[in-house]
């Protein structure tokens, strides 16, 4: 008897949590085009790169996304680039942009059943999509 009713309490939590949790997934999914709905955000038109350090390191990150299979063969896989799913260099809404992206970090995943950090999502893309390694990124401290 006590058995079953910690069953059903368990059955009855994750009923709960189901139902909680999928409206949060919903808006996590959503959030980069709800909070980028207006069409003169930076994040979907270009902009000139910063001059120095930083402008060619946001260059050879472009090199990466648009060029994948090229760029870093040791981490691809295929003939896919991160370009192949984000379109438009990931500002195309409602195809994976990646505008507002670091707001939605870090999330739960049920695939891995735990909480997943930015680096995490993009190692499971180069691992999965493109069939490959997983980069040695690491989050800065």
């Amino acid at each position: 008897m006590l058995r079953r009713l910690n069953n059903d309490a368990r059955r009855f939590h994750r009923d709960i949590a189901a139902r909680i949790s999928l409206p949060i997934i919903a808006v996590c999914f959503c959030l980069s085009n709800v909070l980028a709905g207006n069409d003169d955000y930076p994040g979907w038109r270009d902009t000139p790169d910063p001059q120095g350090q930083v402008g060619d390191a946001i260059g050879f990150g472009r090199r990466i996304l648009a060029h994948t299979p090229d760029t870093v063969p040791d981490y691809a896989g295929n003939a896919l680039s991160c370009t192949s799913c984000h379109l438009d260099g990931g500002r195309k809404r409602w195809a994976s942009p990646w505008v507002g992206i670091w707001g939605v970090f870090p999330e739960y995943r049920s695939r891995n059943d735990r909480i997943n950090t930015l680096q995490d999502r993009v190692n499971d893309c180069f691992e999965r999509s493109l069939n490959g390694r997983p980069c040695p990124c690491k989050a800065q401290k």
